[in-house]
């Protein structure tokens, strides 16, 4: 999630990191997303993993892991069924 989007479509979102955990050039991040969804009112505290690939002092890669399904719910979409 894009932090100035987040800003826009939020109310007090905050990345809480937990934890890191060096992993060769990776830098695993445990961490907590929290805020209230602006369109919908609704708070949320869930959990996230990102993953950040370093070379030379750089991030050539950036991956997030979340709760998609708690995301969905706080934005107001709704899951189907299959």
């Amino acid at each position: 999630m894009y932090a100035a989007r987040a800003r826009g479509e939020w109310d007090g979102f905050t990345v809480h990191p937990r934890s890191f955990h060096g992993a060769g050039d990776s830098v695993i991040v445990e961490a907590r997303y929290s805020g209230t969804y602006k369109a919908t009112g609704k708070s949320m505290d869930a959990q996230v993993c990102h993953v950040w690939e370093v070379k030379d002092g750089k991030v050539t890669r950036f991956q997030q892991y979340l709760d998609t399904a708690k995301f969905q719910d706080v934005m107001g979409a709704r899951l189907l069924n299959s």
